[in-house]
Order: structure tokens, then C-alpha cells, then sequence
């Protein structure tokens, strides 16, 4: 994939230190992605969120840099994804409830009864666990920020609709 030329995402976290006085606990660049275009932000793994989990365990470091966690089963997942012009995420259906701003450029959403919107800096999405696509159709870059919240499958007539995700490039 070739590399993202928007700019690095800083990340700064917030915590506790020893004495129980707020301090900065993370201050650093997320590393460009090497295979999908996903930078991982943040994870919780309940809710209510435990703020001190740092001070229990460094687990949690492992997992927000990967695609390993699509979403946190009682938790949020947070990412950026940062899409190349012409760059298509193909169509799939997930057990969340996903919250997206448009940080820079456009995206279009694709809907599986055919219906498409395209998204622009500033807009807001709330995917609620439908049949989806993304695809960057203009000729520059674009930046989404994504929180991810577990949801319940989705009950049409008696029907549990299946999750369904895209197969791996």
C-alpha cells in the first residue's frame, strides 16, 4: 500500500500517576500502517471504562496498534483510517455501532439496497450494523476517525442478520 502523505497522528493520553495526580502517560506518533489502512487508537475492554487499566496491566498497548480487535466485545475500539483515492473497502456488516467523523477529504458509503452518500470533512456517520462499503472516489486522500462500540446483532423478522467481513487483502 502506499504510504499516507497526510500528516502523522499524535496521540496523547491522560492519566494517573502514582500520588493519583493527573499526568500525561502517552505522548507519541502513531506508526504509519503496514498493511491495512488502519492505525489503532485506543481500546476498552468494559464498560464502564476502567481509566486505570495502565496502572494494572500494559496490555493494552498491544492491541490498539492492531487489527486484531474489530471491537472490543463490552468495550470501544477507536481508529483512523486513512483511505488512498480509488481505494475501496468492500462490502460487510458488523456487530457494532460505529461513529465516524470525516477528518480530511471524502468518502462515499454504499448501501447494499444500492443507496450511496458521499461523506465530506466535518460530517458525521453512525453505522448501525448494516450492510456497508466505503470508497474513496476522488483524486485525494481521505481521513477517517472511528469509534467502534459492540452492539447486539440486528433482528429482522424473527431473523438474526449475519455478520459479514470483508475478506483480507
Amino acid at each position: 500500500m502506499t504510504p499516507s502523505p497526510l500528516p502523522d497522528i499524535r496521540r496523547v493520553v491522560t492519566g494517573h500517576n502514582a500520588n493519583g495526580e493527573a499526568t500525561i502517560i502517552r505522548d507519541e506518533v502513531l506508526q504509519p500502517p503496514d498493511v491495512a489502512p488502519i492505525r489503532g487508537v485506543f481500546l476498552t475492554e468494559g464498560f464502564p471504562v476502567q481509566n486505570d487499566a495502565e496502572l494494572k496491566s500494559g496490555a493494552w498497548e498491544d492491541s490498539i496498534a492492531s487489527y486484531k480487535h474489530l471491537a472490543a466485545q463490552e468495550g470501544a475500539v477507536s481508529r483512523i483510517y486513512d483511505l488512498p483515492p480509488g481505494h475501496v473497502i468492500p462490502t460487510h456488516r458488523t456487530q457494532t455501532l460505529d461513529i465516524g467523523l470525516v477528518m480530511k477529504g471524502s468518502v462515499t458509503l454504499s448501501l447494499e439496497n444500492g443507496e450511496t452518500t458521499i461523506l465530506k470533512v466535518g460530517d458525521v456517520i453512525v453505522q448501525r450494523g448494516t450492510l456497508h462499503g466505503w470508497k474513496n472516489d476522488s483524486s485525494e486522500w481521505c481521513r477517517v476517525l472511528f469509534v467502534v462500540l459492540a452492539a447486539q446483532p440486528i433482528e429482522v423478522n424473527g431473523k438474526v442478520l449475519p455478520e459479514s467481513l470483508p475478506k483480507a487483502e
